[in-house]
């Protein structure tokens, strides 16, 4: 299946932001070693830890990252034709969703994390993070409404999608995401919109 806009759109943004921390990481450190006195123990020492300390730096961020993106990849390769993206579900809707599992009988954590969501006939299921993620949970159409685009607690306007879980009167507020190069983040308005539609699009009947 072709690769929708807004995951080509992340990975070009994705790869721009890699390669320009790792340049401004290069930067530092060339700074540092014409501005810190050579020759001594002292300046050897701190720029040592410079060059360590930005390392570490890029390497703490991009490292869950690789590991989402590798699971978003694998689900997508198993469901070729289902939409795959990054979720985060928000925390104040944890009442109705402890319900909903506990209604099901389903030991699940999808605390407030980033996770792989997809999107396919079956309806809306959740995913692990991973070498070989797992399925956590499936909501089948027939429990779904409408799926909406909706603002973010954090003030996203437009960032984040709202699907009506029956019989629940509080939907379900995910925020939408992608990973890939080292980067997890939220979709812009244009991305998060595609995302909807394209959900949509999924339901049998549509």
């Amino acid at each position: 299946m072709t690769t929708p806009r807004f995951a080509q759109r992340f990975r070009v943004a994705a790869a721009v932001a890699g390669a320009v921390a790792v340049l401004v990481g290069a930067a530092i450190v060339v700074v540092m070693i014409v501005v810190v006195p050579r020759g001594d123990a002292t300046g050897d020492a701190i720029l040592v830890g410079v060059a360590l300390a930005i390392c570490l730096a890029i390497a703490g961020v991009s490292v869950q990252s690789v590991r989402r993106a590798r699971a978003l990849a694998r689900v997508g390769a198993a469901h070729p034709d289902g939409l795959v993206f990054m979720a985060r579900r928000q925390p104040s809707l944890v009442s109705d969703l402890a319900v909903y599992l506990r209604a099901r009988d389903i030991d699940a954590d999808v605390a407030d994390r980033w996770l792989v969501a997809l999107v396919d006939d079956r309806g809306v299921s959740v995913w692990g993070i991973g070498s070989a993620p797992a399925e956590l949970l499936l909501m089948p159409w027939s429990e779904l409404g409408a799926i909406e685009v909706t603002d973010l607690e954090s003030g996203g306007r437009g960032r984040g999608i709202a699907v009506d879980v029956r019989p629940f009167d509080t939907p379900l507020i995910v925020a939408i995401g992608y990973s890939a190069f080292g980067l997890t983040a939220t979709l812009g308005r244009e991305g998060v919109a595609e995302v909807a539609a394209l959900a949509e699009e999924r339901r049998p009947g549509s």
